[in-house]
């Protein structure tokens, strides 16, 4: 009596959740057809039970599925797989199926436990997402089509106003030697090559914009990329004190370029800057601090919110420089801020994730 108890306590266990489940016996006989099944499938208990589970599921090609499901209880082994289950209607319904061999006590196979779970929602998710990502596949192909053609036209428009205005620098240096005695003159040439130089840079900055992203990340050692900083300038006003030798970090050619940018500014704007300070730390977390700082004038309390937006400059400068710079770290992964105190010198904090 006990038994029989605990086997109708399990079955109306079984009855109650909302999965399909049905047990077989060695013959593929349906002995159990919980409610799930009778809702998933269209058949009730009083049809399903004693009958083939084979032929009563067959889908669309009754031989290939038959055979399918044939092999999943005649393998004796925890099966889960997906196919086209067939209901009563003769519809079909996609299903993700787990089967698992039952044996008694004395090892004999007495059948097989079937769970079905329908699966009709992510098989149509799925279908969505694949035109989805075939959309977006032959829409890249063409982005990046017009992206090679903006960086055909873009270079070349640098190149040719290039050469119209290393023209005009030449023009003004003659202009110059010419009326070197006429003051207002020299100085309205003055303030030309300065505009000129001016523009020459912001073709710069744009080239190295569409840098961006393009390369692949490698292990790039931080000290080497500050040494090559530092050989971009002519001459610096001021000391560089390179601890970062050996500290290696996942970046691309732009490394050098983000260094320079900080190194720029401090020339720029740094005024009484006697020396930059690039060196590392870790934190609690286990991330790491790239630190580039100096002991020039600082950046002003009211400008730290703008420091890195696109045109925003303290000093009459492009306002592209910061802005890139952060474009540069952001690709890398990282994040960057400024933590320098006004008055007493800039410092910018580049937090690494590890």
């Amino acid at each position: 009596m006990e038994l029989k108890a605990a086997e109708s306590f399990h079955a109306n266990l079984l009855d109650r959740i909302g999965q399909a489940v049905i047990m077989v016996d060695a013959n593929r006989k349906i002995t159990f057809w919980n409610s799930a099944s009778e809702k998933l499938f269209g058949y009730t208990k009083n049809q399903a039970l004693g009958q083939d589970m084979v032929p009563l599921l067959s889908g669309t090609d009754a031989k290939e599925e038959t055979e399918i499901i044939t092999k999943w209880l005649n393998s004796k082994e925890a099966v889960a797989a997906e196919y086209l289950a067939q209901r009563k209607d003769d519809s079909l319904v996609p299903v993700l199926v787990n089967c698992s061999p039952v044996y008694g006590d004395n090892g004999v196979y007495l059948g097989s436990a079937v769970s079905a779970t329908d699966i009709t929602e992510q098989k149509i998710m799925e279908k969505d997402m694949t035109v989805a990502l075939e959309y977006l596949s032959a829409n890249i192909d063409k982005i990046e089509e017009l992206n090679e053609k903006l960086k055909v036209v873009g270079s070349l428009t640098r190149h040719d106003v290039r050469n119209k205005l290393s023209s005009v620098t030449s023009y003004t240096y003659i202009l110059k030697k010419r009326h070197y005695d006429m003051v207002d003159v020299v100085d309205g040439l003055d303030k030309m090559s300065r505009a000129v130089n001016d523009s020459m840079k912001i073709f710069e900055l744009a080239s190295t914009y569409e840098q961006v992203g393009m390369e692949a990340l490698v292990d790039l050692d931080v000290g080497k990329a500050v040494d090559g900083a530092v050989e971009m300038f002519p001459s610096l006003p001021f000391k560089v004190i390179n601890d970062c030798h050996g500290l290696i970090v996942h970046a691309d050619s732009l490394l050098r370029q983000l260094l320079f940018n900080f190194m720029d500014n401090t020339r720029k704007y740094g005024k009484t800057t006697q020396n930059v300070w690039i060196y590392h730390q870790g934190t609690p977390a286990g991330d790491l601090r790239l630190i580039y700082e100096d002991d020039g004038m600082g950046i002003p309390i009211n400008c730290k919110d703008q420091l890195f937006r696109q045109g925003f400059s303290t000093g009459g400068s492009t306002g592209f420089g910061l802005f890139l710079s952060k474009k540069i770290v952001q690709v890398y992964g990282w994040s960057i801020c400024e933590e320098g105190e006004a008055g007493k010198g800039t410092k910018f904090v580049m937090t690494i994730p590890r």
